[in-house]
């Protein structure tokens, strides 16, 4: 017969004067101690295991691909149909500019739009930047993933600051078009010719109407 360790023989219950002894092992199963010196698992008795650790899944925050925060944002809501006063054509355009503050003023605005043929226009205007500095050959998109993205600007960085964009399949510009509307972003920098920096960040909600810009005027 198996001998009981001095460890099992520590942990021994005894029920009464003349009741079985019994006894819990390391593994939380119970043995009954006979009185010839033998011993027997209690089949009878329910063995408690630990429960296993789970892991703990990181909710996914409301920003990046797939942003679960879009739901919650319609179309309708933040973009209009309107005629172009200078083309006359039918474009979408969003609602109402997106306004970027700093100190209490305000630093920058994004205006969106897109007319039937897919090309996407879009407008950044720097507030308070003095007289028609120069060119601004591109701007730099951060995405709240860490990962950036560059524009090349369409036109010249003129005296009331401001800074179009062109996208769109037709533009060879298709891959920019599905990050825009992948990712969630961050921050928006002008670079200017003389390698000066405007820098301006998104709040989480602007990051969230301007995502879902993109992906309602391109008709995703």
């Amino acid at each position: 017969m198996k001998r009981i360790c001095w460890a099992l023989a520590l942990m021994l219950t005894t029920i009464g004067m003349h009741a079985q002894i019994t006894a819990t092992t390391g593994d939380g199963r119970v043995v009954i101690l006979l009185e010839d010196g033998t011993w027997k698992f209690d089949t009878t008795a329910v063995v408690s295991k630990k429960a296993p650790k789970l892991k703990k899944k990181r909710k996914k925050g409301n920003s990046g691909p797939n942003n679960p925060a879009l739901a919650a944002i319609k179309c309708a809501d933040i973009s209009v149909n309107k005629t172009d006063t200078q083309t006359g054509e039918e474009i979408t355009t969003l609602a109402n500019s997106i306004e970027i503050m700093e100190g209490g003023r305000k630093k920058l605005t994004i205006g969106l739009s897109a007319n039937k043929g897919g090309t996407l226009i879009w407008r950044i205007s720097l507030i308070g930047e003095q007289g028609c500095k120069n060119r601004t050959p591109e701007v730099r998109i951060t995405f709240t993933d860490g990962s950036k993205m560059k524009l090349y600007v369409a036109n010249d960085f003129v005296c009331d600051n401001n800074i179009t964009l062109y996208l769109g399949k037709k533009l060879g510009k298709k891959d920019e078009v599905l990050k825009l509307q992948n990712k969630t972003i961050s921050s928006v920098t002008v670079v200017n010719q003389d390698q000066t920096e405007v820098l301006t960040e998104l709040s989480a909600e602007q990051g969230n109407v301007l995502q879902k810009a993109f992906i309602c005027l391109t008709g995703k």
